[in-house]
């Protein structure tokens, strides 16, 4: 089988495409992790210098959609490396390119399809019209404000 280069070239740049795009959704579950669960985001209590904790909620936006933020980048790169495959496979009927775009092809939907899994499991945290930067209200509130939003 006799490739030729600009084939090589796209399908090399997908690829490269589909490796980042799995690295910014490494980097979604990293960014997605609470700050107390992260080795280093909580201050524990030190008893020997008699320090106390400080117990801090993380904001719940714009920090919480950090995660789903970057898994969006990656399908975006996704759509990216499939559109370019796709254009090569055109540009290059010769069945060699072909076999090498359908590798491609197959490795960018699998990559697709499990980003999208990922993103479609990451909860919204986007705050509703006019409580930007509201905390959730406690039960005791709520009650108060019964129908007033209606």
């Amino acid at each position: 089988m006799i490739f030729t280069i600009e084939a090589i070239l796209a399908d090399g740049y997908a690829a490269g495409l589909l490796a980042i795009a799995a690295g910014l959704d490494r980097l979604a579950r990293h960014v997605a992790v609470r700050p107390g669960h992260h080795p280093i985001g909580g201050l524990p209590c030190r008893p020997e210098h008699d320090a106390r904790e400080n117990v801090r909620t993380p904001p719940p936006w714009p920090h919480s959609e950090a995660g789903r933020f970057h898994r969006c980048l990656a399908l975006v790169l996704v759509v990216l490396a499939a559109s370019l495959t796709l254009v090569q496979a055109i540009r290059h009927p010769a069945r060699p390119d072909l076999v090498l775009a359908a590798g491609t092809l197959a490795a960018t939907g699998l990559t697709g399809w499990l980003l999208a899994r990922r993103l479609r499991a990451t909860p919204a945290g986007f705050p509703g019209p006019g409580r930007e930067h509201e905390q959730p209200a406690s039960p005791e509130r709520t009650k108060d404000l019964g129908d007033s939003f209606s």
